[in-house]
C-alpha cells in the first residue's frame, strides 16, 4: 500500500491486463483505500467513508485518482503479457507573461 508524494495526480492506463488466473480472484486487481485515519468513524447507508474498493484493469481503461490516495496492485497470475503505463502529474501555476 503506497501513495505518491510531491504529486497531485497518479494514474495507470492498462493497455494490456492480461488474462488473469481464474483460480486467483485478485490476480492483477488495483485497490485503493480512504487514507484519513478517522473516515471509517461513522458509516451509513449511502456513503462508505474509509471503505477499500478494487478494480478490475480492461484494456483501454484510464484511472486518474489524487495522489494521496493509498492504493496497491495484487501481483497478477495467468496468461498473456500485462501491460500498463503508469504516471504521476504535479499541477503548475500557469506563469503569466
Amino acid at each position: 500500500v503506497h501513495n505518491h508524494p510531491n504529486c497531485h495526480l497518479s494514474g495507470v492506463y492498462y493497455i494490456n491486463p492480461g488474462e488473469p488466473d481464474p483460480d486467483n480472484l485478485n490476480s492483477g486487481l488495483i485497490g485503493f483505500s480512504d487514507p484519513r485515519a478517522g473516515a471509517a468513524m461513522i458509516s451509513n447507508s449511502y456513503i462508505d467513508f474509509g471503505a477499500s474498493y478494487q478494480y478490475k484493469p480492461e484494456a483501454g481503461m484510464l484511472l486518474i485518482f489524487p495522489a494521496y490516495l493509498f492504493h496497491w496492485v495484487h501481483p497478477f497470475t495467468g496468461k498473456g503479457q500485462r501491460i500498463t503505463v503508469s504516471f504521476n502529474a504535479k499541477l503548475l501555476e500557469p506563469s503569466v507573461t
